[in-house]
Order: structure tokens, then C-alpha cells, then sequence
């Protein structure tokens, strides 16, 4: 049952890879391109947070926080909430393990 659970996690893992190798050339065209369309911009800040959520990834969070960064240049109001959305994962995440330590 372990090796079970450890293969599910394992393959979750390589989802959100393939995800995020799908998601940056996205967030990367639409920074260049000085593209404005806010729907897109937060169905991928929403797509990126999901996997931050799972996986702490430091490309992945780098690539956030760009986007989060372009996104406020657009509307600062929804940016700074996607910001906010991070810290507080952050710190949920934080609180989590200080909970599960000795």
C-alpha cells in the first residue's frame, strides 16, 4: 500500500512538471508580447498556484511571481490579491509543518 501511495505521488509529481512545461512558454508569450487579456493571465496565475500548492517548486513560484508582477502593471487590485493568494499558502504551508514537528 505504501509503494501505491509513493507511485501516486510520484506520477502527481510528473503531472504538474508536464503542467508547468506547458504553462511557461504561455506566460513567457504573453509578457513579451505585452498581451492584457485578463481571463488568460488568471486561469495561468490560477494553473501555476495549483501546482505551487503541491509542489514547491522555486521555477515554478519564479515564474508566478512574474507573471503576478507583469499582471500588476494591468490591474493592480487582482494582482496583488494573486499575491496575496501565495503568502497565504505560504504560510498555511509553513504552519502545517510547524504543526507536524516535534
Amino acid at each position: 500500500m505504501e509503494k501505491d501511495l509513493y507511485n501516486l505521488i510520484n506520477e502527481f509529481q510528473k503531472l504538474n512538471e508536464e503542467r508547468y512545461k506547458l504553462l511557461k512558454p504561455q506566460v513567457e508569450y504573453i509578457i513579451k508580447n505585452k498581451i492584457k487579456d485578463e481571463h488568460k493571465i488568471a486561469a495561468l496565475l490560477d494553473s501555476l498556484l495549483d501546482i505551487i500548492t503541491f509542489s514547491h517548486n522555486n521555477k515554478v513560484i519564479l515564474t508566478y511571481m512574474k507573471l503576478c508582477l507583469y499582471y500588476y502593471n494591468i490591474n493592480p487590485e487582482h494582482a496583488e490579491d494573486y499575491y496575496h493568494y501565495y503568502l497565504e499558502l505560504l504560510t498555511e504551508n509553513n504552519e502545517n509543518t510547524k504543526t507536524k514537528m516535534p
